[in-house]
């Protein structure tokens, strides 16, 4: 039976409703510890935290359905979503994958609470975390890794010397997304700022495209087995070949609230080829990007270093272009 802990209260962010971070968020030191976790769960204290643009959506409300996707959170809440940390309770079910004082990485996904000192997570969402891989690099790859791996596999699956296009390589997907593919033996095109050329050359890129400048003029002549759309863009079908396959992760107008629209729009451009993506949390997925973090075929790449719950507060809204902005608790 599950049974709430309230004797000892926790750090953790608090988010009061919808809206702009400074006047949302606050960071309060007395927040009941979560509840034991119950039989497929962990209890995690927590080590770093990272930053993507799920959690600003969800502090944001926008677009509005995220507002009735998570309808029934109580205010405040704990905003975020992934995590590293150290194992500090096991539910019974969860004994067989995992042990007290075990290193791990992982998502809260759509429970949220991961910006505190301890959370309760499904053992589904959590890996084991390498030796090799710092804390904040750990708390980097839950949902970023699990996109671009998954993403990568959408449609045909990936073979040695097919050319890929990723739009939007520099940020936290499209930085494990050219890594995946070149992993695969493809011939990668990025599409990047030219500030953040060097980067995605360092993942493996093979050729690096400003998406400020004229692009179309840039990739002339030049047609892909896939183009995963990161950032949401539009004019990428005379580019693609005729049995390839465009994967919209992104939508191409991101800050749209119409959005079955824009699903539809994305249908009517690629009609057998468009592949509309939605990232699931899958334990062997997350297994497997922790293989190849450990073998080191894959490499977090983390941008903006930060230190505490403060820190997080007023950094959270910042849209970091390389990498990941990891916090550490």
């Amino acid at each position: 039976e599950r049974k709430a802990s309230f004797i000892m209260t926790m750090r953790a962010v608090q988010q009061s409703g919808w809206g702009a971070a400074s006047k949302v968020l606050s960071v309060s030191d007395a927040v009941p510890l979560p509840p034991s976790p119950a039989s497929d769960e962990l209890g995690i204290k927590v080590r770093s935290v990272s930053i993507h643009p799920g959690d600003r959506h969800v502090i944001k409300g926008r677009p509005y359905l995220v507002r009735l996707v998570l309808a029934g959170k109580p205010w405040p809440t704990i905003p975020g979503m992934d995590f590293a940390g150290v194992v500090e309770a096991v539910g019974e079910r969860a004994g067989d994958r995992f042990s007290v004082g075990d290193e791990v990485f992982g998502t809260t996904d759509l429970s949220l609470g991961a910006f505190a000192e301890h959370l309760v997570v499904k053992e589904g969402n959590v890996a084991i975390k390498p030796a090799s891989v710092s804390w904040e690099e750990a708390a980097s790859v839950a949902t970023s890794g699990l996109t671009a791996l998954q993403a990568t596999r959408k449609g045909r699956p990936l073979e040695p010397n097919d050319k890929v296009l990723v739009n939007g390589a520099s940020g936290g997907v499209g930085c494990f997304a050219v890594q995946l593919a070149k992993a695969r033996g493809c011939e990668v095109t990025a599409v990047c700022s030219a500030e953040k050329a060097d980067l995605v050359k360092s993942l493996g890129a093979d050729v690096v495209v400003d998406y400020r400048g004229d692009v179309e003029q840039q990739l002339s002549g030049l047609s892909f087995d896939k183009i995963l759309d990161l950032a949401g863009r539009g004019g990428w079908r005379p580019l693609l070949k005729r049995e390839g396959d465009y994967v919209a992760v992104a939508l191409p107008n991101p800050k749209t609230e119409c959005i079955p629209c824009t699903l539809l729009s994305v249908l009517c451009c690629f009609p057998t080829r468009g592949r509309l993506f939605k990232q699931t949390v899958d334990a062997g997925d997350l297994e497997e990007l922790a293989r190849m973090l450990d073998g080191g075929e894959l490499r977090a790449h983390v941008g903006l270093k930060l230190e505490g719950l403060e820190q997080l507060v007023v950094e959270v809204m910042g849209e970091n272009g390389g990498g990941k902005t990891t916090v550490t608790l």
